[in-house]
């Protein structure tokens, strides 16, 4: 992203607010993708039956287009040499049809059957050519892997700063790739978040793989208008139908994807081509680099505190990205004094000085004097 993408807007105490663009920048720096902080990333992919179908953007199957997906976001991180840890974690639960392929992660295997290694590390490309041929049959469930997923994080987080204590904590990331939605309760889902917003803090990236809630209402036979701001996979599933096919397949619960990435500081995209689902996977390595802006505080007043927020905007992102956590800055300011007072309150230091070395030499004597007279 470049200067002309942020923005920053800055209140007072007073609620009187200033914003700043690019042009009111005094300098903007993107460090060196080398110099990034390591970065452990799980990448969480979706293992569901509805992935064995072809997307309705460029007719691939979905679990194929995944799996060269992720095999892109690999390629793009080790040719930016970043220094990114990964642990691939496949994820798919038994429901009501059955199914010999289930992968049922949770809190107590995560860590032991899906560690972190290295990105040139010739397993991870093995294990994404082994997923793309199962006969995917599981169902959904986003809950309990993204909660696994943040306690493998925090487990290694711990490990790395023990390890390493004088080094800068590292990132923690998590990128959930799905096509479905599951039927936890909003209870369950708010406990979930609770759980992911716990310290230290994990981005999570959302990537939904499929149409979304308006195109797929707008090929199906609705028995009733849903408005936009009703759209849920429990709204469409309830009043639409597809000529061919099972709707629940292709229903993708964009609101909660979207509120967990937003939640969390991370980014949402949604997308039924493959190609453009490998390109929003790519997109979340620039969310690891840093960016530095200064600049000056309008009309700032000495020992001022002003609350700023970063916002980005992106015309090859789906929504703008804004702060979550508002930065405060104590804007300290002073007024030089002119030449003369300056020269005046250093004479006034050495005469001082001078006068303190004078008085202790005196005394000094007359106790020298003083301890002869008595000998």
């Amino acid at each position: 992203m470049q200067k002309e993408n942020f923005t920053l807007k800055t209140q007072d105490r007073q609620a009187n607010s200033v914003t700043l663009k690019s042009d009111d920048f005094i300098d903007f720096k993107v460090p060196d993708a080398q110099k990034l902080d390591t970065t452990y990333i799980v990448i969480l992919l979706d293992m569901s039956g509805s992935m064995s179908k072809n997307s309705k953007g460029d007719n691939t199957q979905k679990l194929a287009g995944a799996t060269a997906a992720i095999e892109k976001f690999l390629d793009s991180a080790k040719q930016q040499n970043l220094d990114i840890k990964i642990s691939l974690v496949p994820f798919g639960y038994a429901g009501n049809i059955p199914c010999n392929h289930l992968y049922e992660v949770n809190q107590d295997n995560i860590a032991t059957d899906y560690p972190f290694v290295e990105l040139n590390n010739s397993e991870l490309n093995t294990k994404l050519s082994e997923y793309k041929s199962v006969n995917v049959c599981a169902a959904t469930d986003i809950h309990q892997p993204l909660i696994a997923a943040s306690q493998h994080l925090r487990a290694k987080f711990k490990e790395h700063t023990q390890q390493k204590p004088q080094e800068i904590p590292p990132r923690l990331v998590t990128i959930l790739l799905s096509d479905g939605f599951d039927t936890k309760s909003n209870q369950e889902t708010e406990q979930m978040k609770e759980v992911l917003l716990q310290s230290p803090k994990i981005n999570v990236h959302t990537l939904g793989y499929g149409e979304s809630l308006k195109e797929l209402k707008n090929r199906a036979i609705c028995n009733r208008n849903i408005p936009d701001a009703k759209l849920t996979p429990q709204n469409v599933i309830a009043n639409c139908r597809l000529s061919k096919g099972n709707i629940n397949e292709f229903a993708i619960d964009e609101p909660k994807l979207k509120d967990i990435a937003q939640s969390t500081g991370g980014t949402y995209q949604i997308s039924s081509n493959a190609d453009i689902v490998a390109q929003n996977l790519i997109k979340v390595l620039k969310t690891l680099r840093e960016y530095q802006i200064t600049y000056q505080q309008p009309g700032a007043t000495a020992a001022g505190t002003y609350q700023t927020t970063v916002e980005v905007s992106n015309s090859s992102l789906e929504d703008d990205i804004s702060t979550t956590e508002a930065i405060y800055l104590n804007y300290l300011v002073y007024d030089p004094l002119p030449l003369t007072e300056r020269l005046i309150i250093l004479f006034l230091i050495l005469l001082l000085g001078s006068s303190g070395i004078i008085s202790w030499r005196m005394w000094s004597q007359k106790l020298k004097s003083q301890a002869e007279a008595l000998s």
